[in-house]
């Protein structure tokens, strides 16, 4: 279902979303997945060895995302993903 948001995400703002990247928790996976998309363009998942190590020595098993953008309110990325994953409250981090 991410995979499938992200690209109509993309495919409707993809010339003012600049890039988004991440790190995902998926189902039935013990390593993390990254994601890497630039404007249009969603590149292949890349499974990575471990999950980054965070200032507590712990590996840090969170999904994260980041957007550069112009001209779009990061709430209504926010907003778009809550209504298609069906979430209650994704948590900001400016």
């Amino acid at each position: 279902m991410f995979g499938t948001w992200l690209t109509l995400l993309l495919h409707h703002y993809g010339d003012r979303i600049f890039r988004v990247k991440g790190i995902l928790v998926i189902e039935g996976e013990d390593r993390p997945v990254a994601i890497h998309g630039v404007q249009h363009l969603v590149h292949a998942p890349t499974h990575m060895e471990n999950w980054p190590v965070g200032a507590n020595g712990q590996p840090q098993r969170q999904s994260r995302l980041v957007f550069i953008l112009e001209g779009i309110e990061p709430e209504r990325i926010r907003r778009s993903f809550e209504a298609f994953m069906g979430v209650d409250r994704v948590r900001a981090v400016a």
